[in-house]
C-alpha cells in the first residue's frame, strides 16, 4: 500500500513542476522578440527611452533568471510539500482504517468467545441433566432389580412351601443269617402339599473295620427299594418299603459287629421331582451303632459322614 502511495506523490509533484518554456533572448535593445503586441509605452517598449548600460542590462537579466529559477524551486517545495501531506494524510486514512478492522475483529472475537462461553455453558448444563437422568435410570433399574427380586422371592416362597419334600427312616436292621442277602426296611415320609414324583432309588451295605465311612462307595447302584409308587401324593401315609442287600452275615462277622470290632455301613437314596419341575434327592448314609441303653444291649442306625449325606440336596439331572 505505501508504494502505492508513493507512486501517487510522485505523479502530483510532477503535474505541479512548471514547463519549462523556451527563454526569450533579448535584442541589442534589451527587448524580447518574437511577440506580436502592442508593447508601446511599457516598461519594455517605452515611450520615453531610458539609457543604459549593457552591464546593467546584464545584471538585470541574470536578476530575472533567479528569480525564475527560485519561482521554480518554490513550486518544487510547495508541490513536494503538499505531496508528503498527501502522503501523510493518506496514510493516516490507512492507520485509521485498519484500527477500524482491528476494532471490528476484536468485536467479532469477543462475540465469537461469548458464544463459545455460552455453547460451553449449553453443554455442561446438558451434561448435567444427562448425568441427573443417568442416575434417575439407575435408580429406576435398581428399583426394577428390587422388585424382580421381590417377586421372584415371593415365587420362591411358594415353591418352598406347596413343593414336595420326603424323608426317609431305615428300620432296624436284622444280621440273622438268610442266604444271600440281608432283607432292609425303610419308612419314607412324605411332606408338603403337592406331588413327589419318584425318578430312581438305590442303596448299599459295607461292613468294615472302622467306625468311619469309607471314602467311595464300590459296586453299582441297584434298585434294591421295592415297593416305592412312581408318585407319591400330598398327606399320603408313610410308605412301608422293603429292600434286599447283596451281603449275608456270618455268625463271626455277627459277633464281630456285636463286640464293635467290625461296623456296618448304609448308603442310599431317592430322587424324584416335584410339581415345578426340580429335581431332588434325599440320601442316607448311617452306621449301625451297637451300645447298651439302660444297662441293656440296645443298637440303632446312626447319621455318619457330612451333613450332605444325610438329607435333601439340589439335584440337576434326578433321572
Amino acid at each position: 500500500m505505501l508504494k502505492w502511495l508513493a507512486i501517487i506523490a510522485l505523479f502530483m509533484m510532477l503535474a505541479c513542476s512548471p514547463s519549462q518554456a523556451k527563454q526569450k533572448v533579448p535584442d541589442r535593445d534589451g527587448t524580447a522578440q518574437g511577440s506580436g503586441t502592442d508593447k508601446r509605452g511599457t516598461q519594455e517598449s517605452p515611450l520615453v527611452v531610458e539609457t543604459r548600460a549593457i552591464d546593467s542590462d546584464k545584471e538585470a537579466a541574470e536578476e530575472a533568471q533567479k528569480d525564475a529559477e527560485q519561482k521554480r524551486v518554490d513550486r518544487w517545495n510547495i508541490g513536494l510539500t503538499l505531496a508528503i501531506a498527501i502522503c501523510a494524510f493518506l496514510q493516516s486514512c490507512g492507520i485509521i482504517g485498519q484500527i477500524i478492522v482491528y476494532l471490528r475483529q476484536t468485536g467479532i472475537m469477543q462475540s465469537l468467545l461469548t458464544t463459545t462461553q455460552n455453547q460451553a455453558s449449553q453443554m455442561e448444563a446438558q451434561v448435567a441433566l444427562m448425568q441427573s437422568q443417568t442416575e434417575i435410570l439407575k435408580e429406576s433399574v435398581a428399583a426394577a432389580k428390587d422388585s424382580a427380586k421381590a417377586a421372584n422371592d415371593n415365587i420362591e416362597l411358594v415353591i418352598q412351601k406347596e413343593q414336595a419334600r420326603l424323608r426317609i427312616k431305615i428300620d432296624a436292621l436284622s444280621m440273622n443269617p438268610s442266604g444271600m442277602s440281608a432283607p432292609v426296611g425303610w419308612t419314607v415320609f412324605h411332606y408338603g402339599t403337592t406331588e413327589a414324583f419318584i425318578t430312581q432309588t438305590g442303596a448299599k451295605m459295607s461292613v468294615t473295620g472302622s467306625k468311619e465311612p469309607p471314602d467311595a462307595v464300590w459296586g453299582v447302584w441297584l434298585p434294591t427299594m421295592f415297593g416305592v409308587p412312581e408318585v407319591i401324593i400330598s398327606k399320603s401315609p408313610p410308605l412301608q418299603i422293603r429292600g434286599i442287600l447283596l451281603h449275608s452275615f456270618s455268625q463271626p462277622e455277627r459277633e464281630l459287629v456285636e463286640q464293635c470290632k467290625a461296623f456296618v455301613h448304609l448308603w442310599g437314596f431317592i430322587r424324584y421331582k416335584d410339581v415345578f419341575d426340580r429335581g431332588h434327592e434325599v440320601r442316607f448314609r448311617q452306621i449301625w451303632d451297637v451300645g447298651t441303653f439302660a444297662g441293656r444291649p440296645f443298637s440303632h442306625w446312626k447319621g455318619c459322614g457330612t451333613e450332605s449325606d444325610n438329607g435333601e440336596v439340589g439335584c440337576q439331572n434326578p433321572n
